[in-house]
């Protein structure tokens, strides 16, 4: 199972974080980051051997990408085409290779439920031969659609530093338990481990994942992975 976390979006510790996972989300233009942020962020995963990714969002720069975008497909076609392709030339430029696609904030809950954003991504991801990062349990949803259509590879995440309802979706940002700490994070990762992970509620519910993330914006975020790399070392 992978680690991995959001970088280069210029309000994290990307120097403490990097050495601690195996996959790079870099922000490439629409949320955070531009061309120097992923020029440095490339170095930095190259240093520490350390996978590639791009994360893409809608270009909403003033609200981190965090709100919903009404946009044509042929609009988000080719403002995701370009953050994409720009991480990619400078990747390449660095002898090294974009391998996945997570998209960021809203774009990543959208996929899910609308399938104009649901084809747009799985079309990106097939012509630039991408696997897609998806949520954990979405195997019934537009992008699963989509990405099995395009013959897109899907790989599944599930969080470690934030809070599930019973519904296996995160909980909202402003609800009570939704950040977890770095000891919770570290217990909700040897849960994932097994298979399963207690929601908000004290339901007990099954999820299987690919990779893990932690959110390099949130506070505490290289205490968090510190200690889930931990949880992850020690389970073998």
């Amino acid at each position: 199972m992978y680690l991995n976390c959001d970088l280069g979006e210029g309000c994290g510790d990307d120097a403490h974080l990097m050495p601690l996972i195996d996959q790079a989300s870099v922000a490439c233009g629409g949320h955070a980051g531009d061309a120097e942020s992923m020029r440095a962020t490339v170095a930095l995963a190259a240093r520490h051997a350390v996978m590639i990714g791009a994360h893409p969002s809608y270009p909403d720069r003033p609200g981190f990408g965090r709100q919903s975008m009404p946009m044509s497909q042929e609009a988000l076609q080719a403002t995701l085409f370009e953050q994409v392709r720009g991480l990619q030339d400078i990747a390449h430029a660095a002898d090294q290779s974009v391998r996945y696609c997570k998209p960021h904030g809203a774009l990543y809950h959208d996929m899910l439920d609308c399938e104009p954003v649901a084809e747009v991504l799985a079309d990106l991801a097939a012509r630039q031969a991408l696997a897609l990062v998806v949520p954990a349990g979405s195997q019934n949803s537009a992008i699963a659609t989509a990405a099995s259509r395009s013959g897109v590879s899907l790989w599944t995440e599930a969080f470690a530093d934030r809070g599930y309802s019973d519904d296996g979706r995160l909980l909202p940002r402003t609800e009570p338990g939704a950040l977890l700490s770095a000891e919770a994070a570290a217990a909700q990762v040897r849960t994932l481990l097994e298979g399963w992970l207690v929601t908000s509620s004290g339901r007990r519910i099954a999820m299987q994942a690919d990779t893990l993330c932690v959110h390099g914006d949130t506070p505490q975020a290289t205490r968090i992975a510190q200690a889930v790399r931990q949880a992850l070392t020690a389970s073998g």
